[in-house]
């Protein structure tokens, strides 16, 4: 009895461990069924055991990598792949083989084919190739806009900048040249005893000297005195009437005439007293006779007195707007704008104090205060000022060069350059004391200098 239950409980002990086993076994190993033959599996892994067949046909392997057989199949469908990439595209073999071309640049991409011949290249830069063709017109400094002396410190003081931008600036009223340039460093060129007024004849400037009697012409290119020309006593205005010089002598009440070409006096013409200011108006003299309170007004070709006209007092600028003759009137601190064909008074306006000279830009006449300091802008339609800018001490001449106004300033040296549109301070030259009379010639300004006997070039 007691072998039987020994037995027994061999059997079951047994049963038990062999269960305990299965199960465990399962519990650690996948069963067959349910991992398939040729998986990646743990086991596999572990035992270096993933083969060719364990990897779908068209896998990518090591074996592939290495081999260089990694073809587009062993690709996802939009990775990148050399069917791909365009033919002409820059890739690394093309870079590493310098076979990169125009053509393997896109369109639109700066490339050999899109920089034009003349362009500034580095080539040309390091081989010292750059030509006036490689700038662009109206960029910065070309071979052709410098001079022959080139560039160097005198050039590059900071006055003589201009003198390398671009010129050419369309001229809308077209002043004795189609062009005109910014201003330049000033240049002095000496003249007769107390010069006093100016005027430019399309190639020559032209100076009256107050205490010679006499005029001194000019080159406008050079500066050089050509010759110097008798007058009248004590000339003071001057004028150019597109063949003559016309010129206001002061001490003896006369006007000259003057050959442009020659220097010949053609005729001598009484007016008023004191002649003052001259002007010009396509046909006729006017004269400002300063101690007539009158205008005179001259036949050009002849010289035959027209008439006589009544002004404010002490006139001594004088203007022509295309229309109608505008005079400042020193004391009575008016302009009067008179009609070129009738002389008429057609109205009397109030400015500053002590007006001086009047130009007139095309637009709206511009007058100098000389007793304010400052400059007004008047509408010529209706005679009303428009604005007063403040220029200089003692503000006497005042030109216009196609853009902007120019004023120079007696006392305290000075030439102040103002917006023709809206006023606005340009620029102030320092040159010396006694600035008077001011011209433009097309391409610079020009400026007498009382104190030094000289005109200033800027």
């Amino acid at each position: 009895m007691k072998k039987k239950v020994v037995s027994k409980l061999m059997v079951n002990w047994v049963a038990s461990f062999v269960s305990v086993m299965l199960l465990l076994s399962m519990m650690a190993v996948p069963a067959l069924a349910v991992v398939a033959a040729n998986s990646v599996n743990s086991r596999a892994i572990i035992n270096g055991q993933v083969r060719t067949p364990d990897l779908a046909g068209d896998a990518v392997t090591s074996a592939k990598i290495k081999n260089g057989q990694v073809k587009r199949p062993d690709i996802a469908l939009g990775a990148i792949v050399a069917g791909r990439i365009a033919d002409g595209a820059v890739t690394t073999a093309k870079i590493r083989n310098g076979h990169v071309r125009s053509a393997d640049i896109a369109s639109g991409a700066v490339r050999s084919g899109k920089i034009a011949n003349d362009a500034i290249t580095s080539a040309k830069i390091r081989n010292g190739a750059i030509t006036n063709a490689d700038i662009a017109s109206g960029a910065a400094i070309a071979a052709s806009k410098i001079n022959s002396a080139g560039l160097n410190a005198d050039t590059l003081d900071g006055k003589h900048a201009s003198a390398f931008v671009e010129k050419g600036f369309p001229n809308p009223q077209q002043i004795a040249l189609l062009k005109w340039y910014p201003a330049r460093t000033d240049t002095s060129f000496s003249v007769g005893d107390y010069p006093t007024s100016i005027a430019f004849d399309g190639s020559n400037i032209w100076v009256t000297n107050n205490f010679d009697n006499t005029v001194s012409k000019l080159n406008a290119a050079t500066g050089a005195t050509t010759d110097t020309y008798s007058v009248g006593s004590n000339p003071y205005g001057i004028a150019f009437d597109g063949a003559n010089i016309w010129v206001a002598n002061l001490g003896n009440d006369t006007v000259s005439k003057l050959d442009a070409a020659t220097g010949d006096t053609i005729g001598t013409y009484s007016v008023g007293n004191e002649p003052y200011g001259i002007a010009f108006d396509g046909a006729n003299i006017w004269v400002a006779n300063s101690s007539s309170d009158t205008v005179s007004k001259l036949d050009a070709a002849t010289g035959d007195t027209i008439g006589t006209y009544s002004v404010g007092t002490y006139p001594n600028g004088i203007a022509f707007d295309g229309t109608n003759i505008w005079v400042t009137n020193y004391n009575s601190n008016t302009v009067s704008k008179l009609s070129a064909a009738t002389g008429a008074t057609i109205g009397t306006y109030s400015v500053g104090d002590h007006p001086m000279g009047v130009a007139f830009d095309g637009v709206k006449i511009w007058v100098v205060n000389q007793g304010d300091d400052n400059v007004s802008k008047i509408n010529p339609a209706t005679g009303t000022t428009i604005d007063t800018y403040s220029v200089g001490d003692a503000p006497y001449g005042v030109a216009f060069d196609g853009a902007s106004i120019w004023v120079t300033n007696y006392a305290d040296g000075t030439v102040s350059k103002l917006s023709a549109t809206n006023g606005a301070a340009l620029g102030t030259y320092s040159l010396v004391w006694g600035l008077t009379g001011i011209a433009f010639d097309g391409a610079n300004i020009w400026v007498i200098s009382q104190g030094e006997n000289a005109v200033r070039k800027l």
